[in-house]
């Protein structure tokens, strides 16, 4: 009896020893993996573009999980040596972000280099973005919208749930008149369905979408879904946002810097609109609802500015006599040398153009 006794402790003993080996083996296998997987990102960035990478750390969750934290992604150099060395108008950004992917597929990253991932979820994410349009245009290169830009691609990537938890975008510019001006999206969240490079997948998921909410200027609650098919050649997609209501007033940080313009009174009811567009042309309508709006000149400058105005306003409020105003036309022919946030900007401000109603402006001073 006591000879089993012994037997036992024996391969109980021996069991602690073989998990404990175990244990250790897959965490030195983790450390050697995530270290060497950190320094091939960074060495891949480094080589292939004009950024920087940064990450605190890589770390194995579980079997089919792997988080990257402390993501920084910058420019080599500072905005004034990249305009200086680019001299052309571009865009100088920084990225900072928390990366989780759950459900990866090891043996088809492995054997035939395809990337899956069941969900990506992407925190802490901060990104800036800085302008100089006072620089020259870049030469004309075709920019291919994100549905070709997909269908096209030289390596095969799917990731079929993204979420974006929290995110702040800032925009910042600097005029051709040399004034800046900065905006701020904060508060944002979003999903992405479906994303892939990979036929096989495309042809039964074709639809990507992506949903998002957040917070425009500091105080305005805005949300947008964006949806196209990976397979249409034309290029086609469909983009509608909406913004809730606010004090016009907001907009005075923004404006007027670079207008010499002030909205003294005004109130918002609502933002909407909605386009279908392709590679060429997007067509829609932008109905914004407004009322006792007023802008007020500082300055002689930017005299064109008041014509313009003068031309595009034509009553006082969305509503004129108890009726209901037409809502604004998006007509817009895209520029192809262009990128597609510029073709959504460009085709928001023809809605503009043909909906924005009589603001009442100052009275001239008589003589």
């Amino acid at each position: 009896m006591s000879n089993v006794k012994t037997v036992n402790k024996k391969v109980k003993f021996f069991i602690i020893i073989l998990g404990f080996f175990l244990l250790l083996v897959v965490l030195l296998f983790s450390l050697f993996f995530t270290t060497w997987l950190k320094g091939r990102l960074i060495a891949q960035v480094e080589e292939h573009s004009n950024y920087k990478l940064k990450i605190n750390s890589i770390t194995l969750k579980g079997l089919h999980g792997l988080q990257f934290k402390g993501i920084e992604l910058s420019p080599k150099l500072d905005s004034t040596q990249f305009y200086r060395l680019g001299n052309k108008e571009c865009d100088w950004v920084v990225v900072k972000a928390t990366l989780f992917l759950e459900g990866i597929d090891w043996r088809t990253l492995l054997w035939k280099n395809i990337i899956y991932a069941d969900k990506l979820t992407i925190t802490e994410t901060d990104l800036y973005v800085f302008r100089n349009k006072k620089m020259p245009d870049a030469p004309y290169k075709y920019k291919p919208l994100h549905s070709r830009l997909l269908r096209n691609a030289s390596f095969s990537i799917t990731i079929p749930l993204i979420q974006i938890v929290k995110a702040s975008i800032a925009y910042e510019e600097n005029s051709d008149a040399g004034v800046r001006s900065k905006i701020v999206f904060s508060k944002l969240y979003g999903t992405i369905y479906h994303l892939s490079t990979d036929s096989a997948y495309i042809a039964g998921q074709p639809e990507v979408i992506v949903d998002g909410k957040g917070i425009i200027a500091d105080s305005i609650e805005g949300a947008m879904r964006y949806k196209f098919n990976t397979h249409n050649k034309r290029d086609s997609y469909t983009f509608e946002g909406h913004t809730g209501a606010f004090s016009a007033s907001i907009l005075n940080k923004y404006i007027t810097p670079m207008t010499g313009a002030q909205i003294s009174s005004g109130h918002v009811g609502k933002i909407a609109l909605l386009f279908h567009a392709d590679d060429n042309l997007a067509t829609g309508t932008l109905d914004i609802d407004y009322n006792n709006l007023r802008v007020d000149f500082l300055s002689k400058k930017n005299r064109g500015l008041k014509l313009i105005l003068k031309t595009l306003i034509n009553k006082d409020d969305r509503k004129r006599n108890g009726k209901e105003m037409e809502v604004g036309k998006i007509n817009c022919r895209r520029d192809a040398g262009k990128s597609v946030f510029n073709y959504w900007w460009h085709a928001i401000k023809s809605g503009l153009q043909s909906s924005i109603v009589k603001i009442a402006l100052p009275e001239k001073r008589k003589k």
